[in-house]
């Protein structure tokens, strides 16, 4: 309970900005895990496919944005899978005008496979494509291409 107060102290020690920005971090969780839970595998292939590439004005900078989430991301109540979090990064980062783009990628452990997924904002990442082998998502052909 000592922990929570501390974070709430901390949090209104903050600039409305950084509050306002941390607080739509903390919702791009739920509304990630919310439409998982409710969608599945078709919700994942949809924000595994490019992503939007037009509008490229972010409204912050966008180490602002991507500090809000991480902070985010530490204080979540329930601790956020890779999906989960590369989703809601996405979902955080495309409201704010900043093209992103989740990927998926496994490799082979033993006898097993390890999966992760990250997310890659404005062609950087956080190096999962260096441990893992990207997946390409099978599906539906994209907007001009043909079978």
């Amino acid at each position: 309970m000592k922990d929570l107060f501390r974070k709430i102290k901390t949090v209104r020690s903050w600039r409305a900005g950084q509050r306002r920005l941390f607080i739509e971090a903390c919702l791009s969780f739920w509304k990630a895990r919310f439409f998982l839970f409710t969608y599945g595998s078709r919700f994942v292939e949809r924000f595994v496919s490019d992503g939007r590439d037009g509008r490229l004005e972010p409204d912050c900078p966008v180490p602002e944005l991507i500090r809000a989430f991480r902070t985010a991301q530490r204080n979540q109540p329930l601790r956020p899978t890779c999906l989960v979090s590369a989703i809601a990064e996405r979902i955080f980062l495309e409201r704010h005008g900043v093209s992103a783009r989740v990927r998926i990628g496994v490799r082979k452990e033993g006898k097993g496979i390890h999966a992760h997924a990250w997310c890659v904002v404005m062609g950087r990442s956080d190096g999962g494509e260096m441990q893992f082998a990207p997946l390409e998502m099978a599906g539906s052909p994209r907007k001009g291409e043909s079978l």
